[in-house]
């Protein structure tokens, strides 16, 4: 019987951004990272974006997923879960 073995890493990242000149928190509307990159919306309409440089595969312990969930690939019932904590 084959299995299908799905795992889930995390990694941590930081930055410091300097916003626009006269730009706070209490000015953004809305915000997101994707694909490593921070984008703000000010409510002026304004955007702002700085890519985060977080280095990912440096930063990903390997060695210990977050979890790890093994299904039947016959599309079964889920076998087993392991979390890590």
């Amino acid at each position: 019987m084959d299995y299908e073995i799905d795992v889930t890493y995390t990694f941590q990242g930081s930055r410091i951004v300097t916003f626009p000149e006269g730009k706070t928190w209490d000015d953004v509307k809305d915000w997101d990272v994707k694909h490593d990159v921070f984008r703000a919306t000010f409510k002026d309409g304004t955007e702002f974006e700085e890519e985060m440089d977080t280095d990912v595969l440096s930063s990903v312990d390997w060695k210990r997923p977050s979890s790890v969930d093994i299904f039947p690939t016959d599309s079964g019932p889920r076998l087993d879960k392991m979390s890590y904590g």
